[in-house]
């Protein structure tokens, strides 16, 4: 673990020459060149804005958890639906998802019934939105595919923790007041 973390920090702040194994100190040269590239900073700045979909995940995971922890009509089935993502390849669901956000997919479908309900839309057209090719909403559509990948998996983890808690302890917490 150590040695190419160092080697690499070293090397960061070197040009090396992998033909003849020499390296030049440089600085921070290579850093500089880094940042001045566009595709770096693009990189960086939707890294940052994919780290919103992380705390909405958590947060519904852990509200689901606690729903499925009862004893419940069903509550296996509904464990089973929200685990299914978890368990599907990801090329699957991807190619799933494709047809979901095409132009003419099923969310363009749904979003054109529900604007031409309330009369947003003209009723004649279609909404035709290319989810995963329109740099505006690319992301968003990547982040909505990562949430419903991931929710399951989280779930399940918190369920199990929930689980794990016994029984004695719950009972203690009622007792000195704890709520839901």
């Amino acid at each position: 673990v150590f040695w190419p973390v160092g080697f690499n920090t070293y090397l960061a702040f070197n040009n090396y020459d992998i033909a003849s194994g020499t390296t030049q100190w440089n600085d921070f040269q290579n850093f500089s060149t880094m940042w001045a590239e566009e595709n770096f900073r693009n990189g960086v700045k939707n890294s940052l804005l994919f780290l919103l979909v992380v705390p909405p995940i958590q947060l519904t995971a852990l509200v689901l958890a606690k729903l499925v922890n009862n004893q419940l009509p069903g509550i296996k089935a509904f464990r089973a639906i929200y685990y299914v993502p978890v368990v599907t390849a990801a090329s699957i669901a991807g190619v799933v998802w494709v047809y979901v956000f095409k132009t003419q997919g099923m969310l363009n479908e749904m979003l054109s019934v529900i604007l031409h309900f309330f009369q947003l839309y003209p009723a004649e057209q279609m909404v035709s939105i290319n989810w995963l090719q329109e740099p505006s909403v690319a992301m968003y559509s990547i982040m909505i595919f990562t949430f419903w990948k991931g929710i399951g998996y989280f779930m399940v983890m918190y369920l199990a923790g929930l689980q794990g808690i016994p029984s004695d302890v719950e009972e203690a917490a009622i007792l000195d007041g704890a709520n839901a």
